[in-house]
């Protein structure tokens, strides 16, 4: 389903991962306050399997079910590790008592989190809007000085019902302050939205894939 490259990352992943479970299972770190624990933990695991799934490896357990289902249907890995974990969890309240089973929820929670920023981290970029009666202007001093691509998209003002291009640039996030100077420098009036954008895959920018 994932393909040879992923197979093999697999298999080396869960060779390694039981022969470091073994190194590792008798150390412990001094730690009395649960909390705490469960927040190394998280942190730890977290950056773990993300940079596992990062560069399109798994460790042969949930994680190999989480990777297909975000190929073929684009959801969070760490969202459905999250949920796989929490369904082991609630099994395991037989034998688990509350305490135990909130801060290990604590841990698995921000494991899925930190799983999430690992892997969007480094193709986090920024989509910025401009409405303005500059357009060309602005079209030009983006493409010659920062070097990036512009689409012209055709809208209609709302209110006066006149015709307008409304300008699409997708840059770095360190590129936006140089993006509003630009702009403003050229059209003080300029109407600008920014969003985030948390994968982007073209000429330009890096694919996660």
């Amino acid at each position: 389903k994932l393909g040879f490259k992923p197979m093999l990352f697999t298999i080396y992943g869960t060779i390694c991962l039981s022969f470091f479970l073994g190194i590792f299972d008798s150390m412990r770190l001094p730690l009395d306050d649960l909390l705490l624990a469960s927040l190394y933990a998280g942190i730890a695991v977290g950056l773990g399997l993300g940079i596992i799934f990062r560069y399109g490896g798994t460790t042969g357990g949930v994680d190999i079910i989480a990777r297909i289902t975000n190929k073929y249907y684009g959801w969070s890995m760490g969202r459905i590790m999250f949920v796989a974990d929490l369904v082991v969890l609630a099994a395991s309240l037989v034998y688990l008592d509350k305490q135990q089973f909130m801060y290990t929820l604590i841990a698995v929670y921000l494991g899925s989190r930190v799983i999430d920023i690992v892997q969007s981290g480094a193709y986090r970029a920024k989509a910025v809007m401009v409405i303005s009666e500059h357009d060309g202007d602005i079209v030009e001093a983006i493409v010659n000085e920062l070097k990036r691509g512009v689409t012209i998209l055709k809208g209609i003002g709302g209110y006066t019902q006149r015709p307008k291009e409304v300008l699409y640039v997708v840059c770095s996030p360190r590129q936006i302050v140089r993006v509003k100077n630009l702009v403003h420098k050229i059209d003080p009036h300029a109407f600008i939205t920014i969003t985030d954008v948390h994968e982007v895959v073209g000429e330009g920018f890096t694919s996660n894939e």
